[in-house]
């Protein structure tokens, strides 16, 4: 009878230390899927800045030409 008890205990521990740490695995997964989609919205701003106001015809084979105004 003791014996059934202390397995019974220990079974519950580690039960709740499963599900505890399967809660910080969740929360760390979506804690990372935030940070990369942080990463990829910052990437998509600075390539699309770097694409606007770009005209074909300024370019020129020995470098860019700029012109005022």
């Amino acid at each position: 009878m003791v014996m059934k008890s202390k397995d019974s205990k220990i079974s519950k521990i580690v039960r709740m230390l499963m599900m505890l740490l399967t809660v910080i695995l969740i929360a760390l997964f979506l804690t990372i899927m935030i940070l990369v989609s942080k990463i990829q919205g910052t990437a998509r701003v600075v390539n699309y800045a770097g694409l606007v106001g770009k005209d074909p015809a300024d370019h020129q084979a020995g470098g860019c030409k700029r012109t005022a105004g």
